[in-house]
């Protein structure tokens, strides 16, 4: 694995891998004390999905953005710089988002703790437990994205002039390397979104007993193969190779997996196709 040399590299790293390894660590502090205040019960409703999914999505962008962190420095690719600025600011708003779900679910799920069945431990609420975690990962993925600016800053400037006298300064040669970078970015940074909607909807919106939920699950592989072709292709120069990878992912992810599910639930008889049809019309 290719390791930081300058100061500024080694900030970027410090900075993202101090925010993973806190996040973690609460993450899964936050999954205990959830795992231990409801009861067997819970898998009956989609909350019981829906928390643990939003607590794993969050471990995995910040591993993710460390790899991607590390893969920027190496390749020295100023674009997939700014890309890991931004969705590192968009993780700070998932944790913001997170954190109100949380409040809402925990104290609604206390309220009704004498419902039948029961779903949660009755004799405690679990929200003072988790609320200063849930703070904490909120303000840790705000310092992150705030101190990253200025190393990406510094490291924009001293890879941009790395790259001008690597291709010479002709316009001709740093727009097709501009182009590029681009496109590694969009196939990496697409690779992240996408991993967080099909594990959300397929694990909340989509039965594992359903034929799309395999089909769904499949994406992420093919997914992660279209990834690795495209950069092949691009540093190859295969043009026959990276059309169809840039066709691929320009398409909507959501397309199929609707086509799939409507058909399926207009045409079944169960309680769930019921609610659906009437939630839509």
């Amino acid at each position: 694995m290719y390791r930081p040399t300058t100061r500024n590299e080694w900030q970027l790293c410090g900075v993202l891998l101090t925010q993973a390894i806190v996040t973690i660590a609460l993450e899964v502090y936050i999954f205990v004390e959830w795992q231990l205040w409801v009861t067997p019960t819970i898998t009956q409703v989609p909350i019981s999905y829906l928390i643990p999914i939003n607590l794993a999505i969050l471990i995995f962008a910040g591993v993710y953005m460390f790899a991607l962190a590390l893969d920027a420095i190496n390749a020295k690719n100023n674009i997939l710089l700014f890309a890991i600025c931004i969705s590192n600011a968009c993780s700070f708003a998932y944790a913001v988002m997170q954190y109100h779900l949380m409040e809402s679910n925990t104290l609604g799920l206390y309220e009704g703790r004498y419902g039948y069945p029961t779903l949660v431990d009755t004799t405690r609420s679990l929200w003072p437990s988790i609320q200063p975690a849930e703070i904490v990962v909120c303000i840790i993925a705000g310092l992150g994205s705030l101190a990253m600016i200025p190393c990406v800053y510094f490291l924009h400037k001293e890879y941009s002039w790395a790259i001008y006298k690597c291709v010479n300064g002709n316009r001709k040669t740093r727009m097709r390397y501009l182009f590029y970078e681009i496109f590694l970015v969009l196939i990496k940074i697409n690779f992240y979104f996408l991993i967080g909607f099909i594990v959300q909807y397929n694990l909340i919106f989509v039965h594992f007993h359903n034929p799309e939920y395999t089909l769904t699950m499949c994406l992420i592989p093919a997914s992660l193969i279209t990834m690795l072709l495209g950069i092949y292709f691009v540093q190859h120069e295969r043009t026959w190779g990276v059309i169809p990878i840039i066709v691929s992912t320009a398409i909507p992810k959501d397309i199929p997996m609707r086509v799939m599910e409507r058909p399926r639930i207009y045409h079944s008889h169960t309680d769930r196709s019921a609610t659906w049809v009437y939630s839509h019309t």
